[in-house]
């Protein structure tokens, strides 16, 4: 685990290793929200609309993660 975020629905959100976010529930239901093609997840922010931002490696992308699990890679 390389960082976690609550969004402001009480979900937390995991980065970790084979560039996953996983996103886990107040229930502890957990879920893979986010699978990039790089092999890590550093960093991760909560946007003010909801969505999470996620820094990977060792490409240095930043990617969008909305509250639909829609993605996109931002830059």
């Amino acid at each position: 685990i390389w960082d976690v975020v609550e969004d402001k629905d009480g979900n937390l959100y995991v980065a970790g290793g084979e560039g996953k976010v996983w996103k886990v529930a107040p229930d502890g239901k957990a879920a893979v929200v986010y699978a990039g093609q790089e092999s890590q997840v550093f960093c991760l922010a909560l946007a003010p609309d909801n969505a999470i931002l996620a820094g990977t490696g060792p490409n240095g992308q930043i990617v969008r993660i909305a509250p639909d699990g829609t993605h996109k890679v931002l830059c």
